[in-house]
């Protein structure tokens, strides 16, 4: 099994066990209703949701190479996550880069889809997009509260993030299917220009 392989197959499990906390969190809420499951809810929802981008973002920084058009400078160094500067003394400074998650996730759905050769955009077009980008602000308020009020989660915000999952997870499962069917498309390309006898 290659290094990319591995790296692929350790961010699938990640994000598996992820997944597997925000249902067992969705089961725990049902039986036991509280302001700290709550929280633990909306924190494994986002967690399994950027585990998810991550993931993304490993396939395509695998998958550069084939990349037509090939990415540019700056398309890579957000892939990365990496910012640079100099020092006092002329070298070169790396550190990570914080990325706004309302925007990291579009780019990452459009450069998913620019690593396959086709067109994919998020849809932000309805209120799944306004839960999302309102409950992206939940989990800062609940991660860096400023007033007890901020660590309360309402039952219109639980109820948000059980609607939220499944309209991320229909996401991802398109981001998969329009990549594969441009992955088909190309090998039936590919196979109209070998001679006849060759398939």
């Amino acid at each position: 099994m290659s290094n990319i392989e591995i790296e692929d197959q350790l961010v699938k499990e990640m994000s598996e066990f992820l997944y597997y906390d925000f249902n067992e969190g969705i089961d725990l809420l049902s039986k036991n209703d509280s302001q700290y499951l709550r929280r633990s809810f909306i924190r494994s929802l986002f967690a399994a949701i950027e585990s998810v981008i991550f993931g993304m973002k490993t396939e395509i920084l695998n998958r550069l190479s084939e990349a037509n058009p090939p990415f540019t400078t700056g398309e890579l160094v957000i892939l990365e996550e990496k910012s640079f500067t100099i020092d006092k003394s002329g070298d070169i400074i790396e550190s990570p880069k914080y990325l706004e998650l309302k925007k990291n996730i579009r780019f990452v759905f459009r450069t998913y889809g620019k690593c396959y050769g086709t067109q994919l955009e998020l849809d932000v077009s309805g209120t799944d997009w306004k839960n999302f980008t309102e409950l992206v602000e939940v989990r800062n308020r609940i991660t860096h509260p400023k007033t007890k009020n901020d660590i309360i989660i309402t039952d219109d915000e639980i109820n948000k993030s059980k609607l939220l999952f499944g309209w991320f997870s229909k996401q991802h499962i398109n981001s998969v299917t329009v990549t594969t069917d441009a992955l088909k498309n190309k090998i039936e390309i590919l196979k109209k220009q070998l001679p006849e006898n060759s398939v």
